[in-house]
This record gives C-alpha cells, structure tokens and sequence, in this order.
C-alpha cells in the first residue's frame, strides 16, 4: 500500500478519535453529562485523513513555524467549509451544524474553535514526520 495512503487512513483515524474525545469533553463541562457521549462521522475519515496529509505539503512551503501557523488554521477552515458545503450538497445536510454558533459562519465552521485547529494542526505536522518513518520501518519488517 502506498505510503500516502497510509498516511491519510492513519490521519483520518486519528482525527476521528480525537473528534470523540473532545465531543465527550465538551458534553462533560458544557452539558454536565458524565456519559461523557462522543461523536464523530465517517464522513470525517476522509476529511481528516486527506487535511492530515495535505498539511504536511503545505508545511513544506514555509520556512517559520509562525508562518506556517496562519496558513494551517486558513487552510483547515477552508477544508471544513468546503468540505461541509459539498456533503450538504450530496445528502442535503451537512453532518455538523453550528447553525447556533455566537462566531459561525454559514452553519459549517466555528472561529471560537480557532485555537483547537491550532492544535490540531501542529499535532498532526509533528506526526507526519514521525508516521512516515514508522511506516518505512513496517514497510522493512515485513519484506
């Protein structure tokens, strides 16, 4: 299997379990739910999983960090926006609706959510180096 791939199943997955943990985070200290319920969409697998590895590429055109930070939540909003608009497009709705949200626009992204992209963001491109020299290793093992 492609390294790319991988890479994007590898991101895709991951954006789906950290999506979980911060819907039950915000279900425990805004709703005060102890289930603590998260939840995500498989719609996401590819959404994650293609942001992920895209933003490896697009780290790769910046020198500075601080550069690099302004272009990544750009970039992730634009992937949520678009992303959200042709999902609406194909099944009418769009899985997540912040239709409500004090700072949305158009129902399909949150600016509030602003510093959880920046993270997500340097997470995932402190990871890609390291996945791809994981899945070089695998790629070793099993030949």
């Amino acid at each position: 299997m492609p390294i790319i791939l991988l890479k994007i199943l590898l991101f895709g997955h991951l954006g789906l379990l950290i999506e979980v943990w911060f819907t039950a985070l915000h279900s425990l200290i805004f709703k005060k739910d102890l289930k603590m319920p998260g939840r995500t969409y498989l719609w996401m697998i590819g959404i994650y999983g293609i942001g992920g590895w895209s933003l490896g590429l697009l780290r790769d055109q910046f020198t500075h960090w601080f550069l690099f930070i302004p272009a990544a939540v750009s970039y992730i909003f634009a992937m949520e926006f678009f992303s959200g608009l042709a999902i609406k497009k194909i099944i009418g709705t769009c899985p997540w609706d912040y239709g409500q949200a004090r700072f949305g626009l158009a129902g399909l992204v949150r600016f509030d959510y602003i510093p959880f992209w920046l993270l997500l963001a340097l997470g995932f491109d402190m990871l890609a180096d390291k996945m791809t020299q994981m899945i070089e290793a695998a790629g070793r093992i099993v030949q």
